[in-house]
């Protein structure tokens, strides 16, 4: 019997805690910050991007893309993994042994 989950929204300073949480760092940022941030960013835009890279390396973490066609390939990335959709929508790869779960 498969269990539907329910999707939810995460937000953007959700997923760093549960980033910060993993790696036991601190992650001291304003929502207001965040929000502003992302709101402008364009992923085509150079000058948004340098700033986009900056920002999570203030904080500790390397920002870059990463390309894969399904869920095991992702299995041999450092976890864990802050994934932002073109839509801007948070998702955070935890692993768990040969397992990825989405949260």
């Amino acid at each position: 019997m498969d269990k539907k989950l329910e999707p939810y929204y995460l937000s953007a300073e959700t997923a760093l805690s549960i980033v910060s949480k993993k790696f036991n760092i601190k992650i001291d940022i304003k929502e207001d910050d965040i929000n502003l941030r992302f709101k402008k960013y364009d992923r085509n835009n150079t000058d948004d991007s340098i700033q986009m890279k900056n920002f999570f390396l203030s904080l500790g973490l390397s920002l870059q893309d990463i390309l894969f066609n399904n869920g095991e390939d992702l299995l041999n990335e450092p976890m864990p993994i802050l994934l932002l959709t073109p839509e801007m929508k948070w998702m955070v790869c935890v692993s768990g042994g040969q397992k990825i779960k989405l949260v």
